[in-house]
Formats: structure tokens, sequence, C-alpha cells
């Protein structure tokens, strides 16, 4: 359902519309709101170098688009 309100509370207003995608070579990279990685059937760890990307919950949960 459509929610003008939620949209605006949100920040979600301001987002301006994208034709495509921005290709990344890390997550690290992603911004706006459209990116995507060619995985190329590689593990997240084989991506990032690292064996798991942890971010708290909590950090999750309060982080704005910045787009």
């Amino acid at each position: 359902m459509f929610n003008r309100q939620w949209l605006v509370a949100n920040e979600f207003d301001r987002v301006v519309p994208t034709e495509a995608p921005t290709r990344v070579t890390h997550p690290s990279q992603a911004s706006g709101p459209w990116a995507y990685i060619e995985w190329d059937r590689r593990t997240l760890a084989e991506v990032t170098g690292q064996p798991h990307l942890v971010v708290p919950v909590m950090e999750q949960l309060s982080r704005r688009p910045s787009w």
C-alpha cells in the first residue's frame, strides 16, 4: 500500500529513480538506490576477502539512505 507520510518520514521521497544499476566489485562500494556485483559463482568470502560481513543489526536499522 502506498503511504506518502511514511515515504516522507523515512526520507524516501527524495529518491531519484535511476535507469540502470551501478556495477561495483565490492559490497562497500555500493551507493545510491541500485547497485550490483557480478558474482561469477564466487562466494561472499571470495568477493570481499573476508569470511563474513558483519554489521550489527541496530546499526543497519539506524542507517538512513544516502541517496
